[in-house]
């Protein structure tokens, strides 16, 4: 359905335009929906392309300086040793931004297939760190894992004061009311006491 919603996005900006659609599966699935190349509702069909990347050979995806990062996931009897020929083939890039940013991708895509310790040992964290995709990884990480923590804080502070309403005597009803913490953890807290 999504595909059908930007292929008419896409038409009605450039109706003169030949558009390909691709669907990329990255993972080996016994969904049916891998094979499935049209989206049928009544009245409209829209067509697409779809690649099962495992079921494409390793070698072709290394021929390719895009598709390397893909090539772990690719058909291949040794994962391992594909992505130790993609990553010599990576670090042979002259651009450094394009070499980082395919380090990257590298390093996540093979996630999907490899244990992270092995992928560590192929894959050096100083080339993949100057990626600004894998910056952005980290910032979005560091961020949730502030918000979490103010958020347990927040949490702890309201038990700290609920307990201290308890003491005074205060009902349960207004705790909830000027704690916004619920009942149940107001019951919670009134029963560790």
């Amino acid at each position: 359905m999504r595909l059908a919603d930007y292929r008419l996005r896409i038409y009605r900006r450039f109706p003169h335009k030949r558009i390909y659609q691709v669907v990329i599966y990255l993972h080996k699935t016994k969904s049916k929906k891998v094979y499935q190349d049209f989206f049928e509702i009544a009245g409209m069909t829209a067509h697409f392309n779809v690649i099962r990347i495992w079921e494409t050979p390793a070698e072709t995806l290394l021929k390719y300086p895009g598709l390397m990062p893909f090539a772990v996931l690719g058909q291949t009897r040794n994962a391992t040793k594909t992505l130790r020929t993609a990553v010599q083939k990576i670090s042979a890039f002259s651009d450094e931004d394009q070499q980082h940013e395919s380090m990257a991708a590298s390093y996540i895509l093979a996630g999907l297939r490899l244990k992270s310790e092995l992928i560590s040992q192929v894959i050096r964290k100083d080339i993949m760190q100057e990626s600004i995709t894998y910056q952005a990884i980290i910032n979005e990480g560091i961020e949730q894992g502030i918000e979490q923590g103010i958020e347990t804080g927040k949490i702890e502070r309201q038990g700290e004061i609920a307990l201290r309403m308890l003491k005074k005597g205060f009902t349960i009803a207004d705790i909830v009311e000027l704690t916004d913490l619920t009942r149940e953890q107001v019951q919670q807290l009134q029963v560790a006491e």
